[in-house]
């Protein structure tokens, strides 16, 4: 009995091979699934997060000019949301929102400053105009500039599943 060396390496060859692609497809098709399975998985938290953030910009707009302790608990009740959240949204809304927790914070200073500058400087003195300017751009934020961007960046999601 003679033993045919050529086909038992073909054999052999082929079968490792068959062994080898199996196992790469094996392995790309799974780390596939698992690239979907933690986009979705963020997507869904994502999408949580957006809706609370909503919420704590409803709530942060009632409480500019609120000189009592519910704007502290307001402010402090988002500031804890944020710093527990705050990796969940885009690095440009995470500004954004650490702006509004800002401005909301200190928007009664800004209104006494730009008061004030108006009694000793007059109406129409460039730094009114300009601390005037300033409390526009600081009421646009807190009435929706960030709360509009929330909605512009979850309607992105919702084209990219559509």
């Amino acid at each position: 009995m003679e033993i045919n060396w050529t086909a038992i390496i073909v054999g052999l060859g082929g079968t490792l091979l068959g062994f080898f692609l199996k196992t790469a497809y094996d392995f790309y098709i799974r780390k596939a699934e698992r690239k979907d399975q933690y986009f979705f998985a963020l997507l869904n938290k994502r999408f949580e997060i957006y809706q609370e953030a909503n919420l704590h910009c409803e709530k942060l707009k009632r409480v500019p000019h609120d000189k009592t302790e519910k704007k502290q608990e307001i402010l402090n009740s988002a500031r804890d949301w944020f710093n527990m959240n705050c990796l969940y949204l885009k690095p440009e809304l995470r500004n954004k929102f650490e702006r509004l927790l800002f401005d909301v914070d200190l928007y009664s200073f800004y209104l006494e400053d730009f008061y004030h500058t108006r009694r000793e400087q007059g109406k129409d003195h460039d730094e009114t105009k300009f601390k005037r300017n300033e409390l526009f751009e600081k009421w646009g934020n807190i009435m929706g500039k960030t709360q509009n961007e929330i909605h512009r960046d979850l309607d992105k999601y919702f084209e990219i599943i559509d």
